[in-house]
């Protein structure tokens, strides 16, 4: 290993331990423990408005299954169990934009790719705080890879299928985990073709992708979580609607 790899991932690893020295003084955020029981409820049988009333989409309560689940299996506070999975999260981001990095950068430059590296542990790892698995702080984890990616795709290179794959899945997951994500994923796309000057562009492996996720997502909503399109859906558009005068 280089000299360099290795001082970066030593000092990956420390902002892990100083991240995990901190939140382990920090309650987890109203939010998450909110989601986290209601997740617990719908493993268990509930469902909106019939067990529980809440508005937050069924994509955070599916990406809080495993870590209800191991909470239920194991015993482990949820204070443990959905940190994992958001540090589990986070380093798998972090593991893909390191491999889109290696392809953008040039040799000359590696110390920049080691730069991006340590600031992205930063902001995934110790700026977030109190906000720590929020619904924003896990679209930022998800979606973070796809930005990378479209640097990548303006410089014409490439990637291998399985690292595109693995970015059209977190991708799709981000975007709806913040459905206000998706117009800087439109612009981002309306971008890429007009820097390249051609709408093939837009037809590549990982948008696929995005868009299966995204129709799997709205089947799974009318299959498990109907009661959130009927019920929920039209009381936020009725509370959060300006009025017509």
């Amino acid at each position: 290993m280089r000299a360099q790899a290795k001082v970066t991932l030593s000092l990956i690893t420390l902002l892990l331990i100083i991240s995990i020295i901190l939140q382990a003084h920090f309650f987890l955020a109203w939010n998450v423990s909110w989601l986290f029981d209601i997740t617990q409820s719908f493993i268990a049988g509930g469902n909106y408005v019939t067990h529980f009333l809440a508005t937050q989409p069924p994509i955070l309560i599916y990406e809080f299954i495993p870590a209800a689940l191991l909470s239920k299996w194991t015993g482990l506070p949820p204070t443990v169990t959905v940190r994992l999975l958001v540090y589990l999260i986070g380093l798998a981001s972090l593991w893909l934009c390191y491999s889109i990095n290696k392809a953008l950068f040039v040799k000359k430059d590696q110390w920049v790719e080691s730069v991006v590296l340590v600031a992205l542990a930063i902001s995934y790892f110790i700026l977030p705080a109190i906000a720590f698995g929020e619904r924003q702080h896990l679209a930022v984890l998800l979606t973070m890879p796809y930005f990378f990616y479209v640097a990548l795709l303006l410089n014409e290179k490439k990637l291998t299928h399985g690292i595109v794959i693995w970015i059209g899945i977190f991708t799709g997951i981000g975007l709806m985990t913040d459905i206000s994500f998706l117009l800087l994923f439109i612009a981002t796309e309306l971008l890429l073709a007009y820097k390249t000057r051609s709408k093939s562009s837009l037809i590549r492996a990982d948008i696929l992708i995005i868009l299966i996720i995204i129709a799997l997502y709205l089947i799974s909503m009318m299959l498990f979580t109907p009661n959130y399109i009927y019920t929920i859906l039209p009381m936020l558009l009725y509370l959060y609607s300006p009025p017509i005068n």
